[in-house]
């Protein structure tokens, strides 16, 4: 739905579609302290929506002391807007890049610049990690990270999200050296469920090492990821639970 200028006070659910009008979002939304689900996919046919600015970076910051989950697609402010949310009891977070495969580096088109994306999505992630620290549930769609190694071993880790318990990667551009870090780590103990859809950094051996010492109840999820073959399924099942969709 297009922006309004005003959001009823006892609002519970909030989508909205096709607009810029951020600051007009931000404030209205100071007045729904009951908002607990909350999507946005903003407008983003124009390139100038994916520069960043002092204000771009460090946003007027708005409490929604009642938000449980929020879906929101980073282009068309859709990541200003979310940093912009104090949110401690989120649990669940999705966002998405729009629909664009991070693996398809074709800057330039449509507007998109993959260097100035990847940098929204990094700050994205580290300012929830600060401020929703109850998150349980994180869906990443057609995301590239600034430094993938740091921002994927801060979600893997449990240093970033300690209740995670669920994360779904969907063409995403996590590869075998991120996970290997998370695991070397030991991993995050919270985390019981990891589904790769499309990852195609990731291989037999980022997988293998990233499962080590999981609990055998822990799932892991694998579809249509094309470096994945199903020799390593069965050495993968000797340690967790194992679901494998290849084309």
């Amino acid at each position: 739905m297009p922006c309004p200028k005003t959001f009823p006070p006892t609002i519970t659910s909030l989508a909205i579609y096709n607009t810029t009008a951020v600051n007009n979002i931000l404030s209205c939304s100071e007045s729904t302290p009951s908002l607990q689900d909350f999507t946005f996919e903003g407008k983003d046919d124009d390139s100038s929506l994916y520069h960043i600015s002092p204000e771009f970076e460090n946003p007027d910051i708005v409490s929604l002391p009642h938000l449980l989950t929020a879906k929101f697609s980073v282009p068309g402010y859709g990541a200003y807007l979310l940093r912009a949310i104090n949110a401690p009891k989120l649990t669940y977070i999705y966002l998405g890049g729009g629909g664009i495969n991070p693996w398809h580096h074709d800057d330039g088109v449509g507007g998109w610049d993959f260097r100035i994306l990847s940098t929204l999505f990094s700050i994205t992630v580290h300012r929830l990690s600060a401020r929703s620290r109850n998150l349980r549930r994180l869906t990443l769609e057609c995301t590239q990270f600034n430094s993938p190694l740091e921002d994927y071993t801060l979600i893997l880790s449990g240093a970033g999200f300690a209740q995670l318990e669920k994360l779904v990667l969907i063409k995403a551009d996590i590869d075998d050296e991120a996970l290997l870090a998370a695991g070397n780590g030991g991993g995050s103990s919270s985390l019981k469920i990891l589904i790769l859809q499309e990852c195609w950094g990731v291989t037999d051996r980022g997988l293998l090492g990233f499962v080590r010492g999981r609990r055998s109840d822990f799932r892991l999820s694998l579809y249509h990821c094309r470096r994945i073959w199903q020799e390593v399924i069965a050495p993968l099942s000797a340690i967790v639970e194992v679901d494998y969709v290849q084309y």
